[in-house]
């Protein structure tokens, strides 16, 4: 009594009787590759999970896997006599490759991850793939720039003239030089969103492509920017003296009074922030968006993998707000009564897995996955004989 889990692609096109003849049960697999002969033998396993089942009945299909980043281009594609079938954990890069060898040469394309490809061939690579995130269709004669550019006069300078540039998002917030970029910057592609002062704007509005369509933010002129998390305290306070201070994240602040963060901070924009309960109405005022998230610095913000217990709950010294970011795991043995006691709120934009009784306990606001853990004595019934596998070839 065996079992098969967590595999990105399983090709079982050469396996036989004697392969699965202790094999009950196939679990958490993205792609499952199989043809008419070993049809017959699967048909008697549970499976479960199964994102994507491919029948192949001949094996001239090469198999690539890459983790990370990969660039499939014309050199690659008229090199091979075989169809393709890639697998990619990261951002496939497509360049521009004609159409029709595209078609003639790609079998699959399953991506975990982005699709970055011209705009051209986005029909065709809808229909050869399998994608879980996003495909990114850049125009013709454009750079694509990945992340977030931050528009300054350094980077102006090294573009060459007349560029045109595919960037994800944009931030302007140091003064632009009009006729500096007007120079080296024909047009830009926003692919997300832009952050911009408003004098900064009235330039932009001219290089930006179909700029009445980007989402975009309007900041003051003396601004600080950090894509990642930020802490203010009081001893770097004065780093942002007449600054408004801008996060793609969150911003903590600590040990620091109404009255100094107003007299030292214009403006505050981010998704989250964290402070002490008298600096609430405080830090309301000076949000630039309405829609800000205010908790407490007592409270729990999980961005990898948080594991808790009975002794976990029983540590924490008030109720909390748990806000999830990454996953969370409530062990079997948590009791209701106690995490309910301690608990006030899970916002949860990750994985929360946990008894059916937590979720029937605790307050949850759920953007993210609900998954109701398994007992260890289901877990054991079968053993597992391959799991967690990026390619298994029975």
């Amino acid at each position: 009594m065996s079992k098969i889990s967590n595999i990105c692609i399983l090709d079982v096109r050469k396996a036989n009787e004697e392969t699965f003849s202790d094999i009950t049960e196939i679990e958490n697999v993205a792609c499952m590759v199989y043809n008419d002969k070993t049809a017959k033998l699967l048909k008697d396993i549970k499976k479960s999970n199964i994102a994507d089942l491919v029948k192949i009945n001949d094996d001239d299909i090469e198999f690539i896997v890459r983790n990370g980043s990969f660039t499939l281009d014309k050199e690659l594609l008229e090199e091979t006599d075989k169809k393709l079938f890639l697998l990619i954990n990261g951002i496939c890069y497509i360049g521009e490759v004609p159409k029709q060898l595209l078609k003639d040469k790609v079998f699959k394309l399953s991506v975990n991850g982005e699709v970055v490809c011209p705009e051209q061939l986005k029909g065709i690579v809808d229909l050869k793939s399998n994608i879980n995130g996003l495909i990114i269709p850049i125009k013709k004669g454009y750079s694509y720039m990945e992340d977030t550019i931050m528009l300054d006069e350094a980077f102006i300078a090294r573009q060459d003239n007349d560029s045109k540039l595919s960037v994800e998002k944009l931030v302007a917030i140091d003064k632009i030089d009009e006729d500096m970029i007007k120079k080296q910057i024909s047009n830009i592609q926003v692919l997300e969103d832009v952050i911009t002062t408003r004098q900064n704007m009235d330039i932009l509005r001219n290089i930006i492509d179909e700029f009445n369509k980007v989402e975009l933010l309007i900041v003051p002129d003396n601004s600080y920017y950090k894509e990642d998390s930020l802490k203010i305290d009081s001893n770097n306070l004065d780093f942002y003296k007449d600054k408004a201070v801008i996060s793609d994240d969150s911003i903590t602040i600590k040990d620091v009074t109404p009255t100094e963060l107003k007299d030292n901070i214009t403006a505050i924009y981010c998704e989250r922030l964290y402070c002490d309960d008298e600096l609430n109405n405080t830090v309301r005022e000076l949000s630039i968006n309405d829609d800000m998230e205010i908790l407490s610095n007592g409270d729990i913000n999980n961005n990898g993998k948080l594991f808790i217990d009975n002794d976990y709950l029983k540590a924490l010294d008030h109720k909390v707000i748990i806000n999830n970011n990454g996953k969370l795991v409530f062990y079997d043995t948590v009791k209701a009564e106690l995490a309910r006691e301690k608990i006030s709120t899970i916002i949860n934009n990750g994985l929360i897995d946990a008894d059916s009784s937590i979720f029937a306990s605790v307050k949850i606001i759920n953007k993210g996955k609900l998954r109701k853990s398994h007992s260890v004595d289901r877990e054991e019934s079968n053993d597992v004989i391959y799991e967690n596998m990026v390619f298994l070839e029975l």
